[in-house]
């Protein structure tokens, strides 16, 4: 059985309007320790443009057919546990208070390959997303 690591991803922002632009980097995906909560280790999305850094937990998912493709990772919703801003004191990312990723395609671990020849093998599962960065109203 194949144990996840964590995720690995850059984020990217297309531009709808300059369909010949190249898709722009604007953040990485990774599994880092929360200085919020003592180390523990959680997903985080770090911005590209002012370093500030999320960190998160998820709070609900869905694997529902009717919306997630077969063989994708589920959908989740994911409540920020630590923030950083970034260079400078930016806000960035910092200001996040919720995360959905929706739209998978991909990511779930491979269905063989995992016996005691492989033990010790990574496998780096590729997937695609959209994630969507919400913040309250209620300015803290």
């Amino acid at each position: 059985m194949w144990t996840f690591l964590g995720p690995q991803a850059t984020l990217f922002v297309a531009l709808p309007w300059s369909p010949n632009v190249p898709n722009l980097q604007v953040g990485t995906h990774f599994l880092s320790s929360n200085p919020s909560e003592a180390g523990i280790a959680r997903p985080a999305w770090q911005s590209s443009h002012d370093t500030s850094i999320v960190w998160g937990k998820a709070i609900g998912n869905s694997s529902d057919p009717a919306y997630v493709a077969a063989g994708a990772i589920p959908w989740l919703l994911v409540e920020i546990s630590g923030a950083k801003p970034g260079f400078a004191g930016q806000p960035g990312l910092a200001q996040t208070t919720y995360i959905q990723r929706l739209s998978t395609s991909g990511g779930v671990a491979p269905a063989t390959g995992c016996d005691g020849a492989g033990y010790g093998r990574v496998a780096l599962v590729h997937y695609t997303t959209d994630y969507y960065f919400y913040l309250s109203n209620e300015r803290k």
